[in-house]
């Protein structure tokens, strides 16, 4: 058996129940989640100063939604990959967040898939990753 592969992630829910909820499948999906969960946007904006390795953002928060989320992100130069995972789900929600940088949008009543999407988000990560150190060993 494989051991759980460690991962520190940012949940942006403010109900403590969906964030078990969304820790138990990563856990059923081969995962060891550090996890820290956030509701406000200063608590955003302090969590993502610990550079998780993923952030999981509910977008149904009552002062802000996904799009501000990811603005921060964006602005900070993080390349933090985040999933949008609600009980509200419609592909124009999907569509409009995956363009304004989120790596998947899932909704809560599809969790048995968002550790596929978690490990999709984070291989694309890492292929950026070696894409830049590429990039800068050919500038040198």
């Amino acid at each position: 058996m494989t051991a759980p592969t460690p991962l520190t992630v940012l949940i942006v829910e403010d109900r403590e129940s969906d964030a078990r909820l969304i820790l138990s499948e990563l856990c059923s999906a081969g995962f060891d989640p550090a996890w820290t969960r956030v509701e406000t946007e200063a608590e955003y904006l302090a969590g993502l100063a610990m550079k998780p390795d993923l952030i999981l953002f509910d977008c149904r928060l009552p002062h802000w939604d996904e799009h501000r989320g990811l603005q921060p992100r964006d602005e900070s130069d993080a390349d933090i990959p985040l999933i949008v995972v609600s009980a509200r789900s419609g592909d124009e929600t999907g569509v409009q967040t995956r363009q304004e940088g989120a790596a998947e949008n899932k909704d809560t009543e599809r969790l048995s898939r968002l550790g596929q999407a978690v490990t999709q988000a984070l291989a694309q990560k890492k292929l950026r990753d070696a894409k830049r150190v590429a990039d800068g060993a050919l500038q040198e």
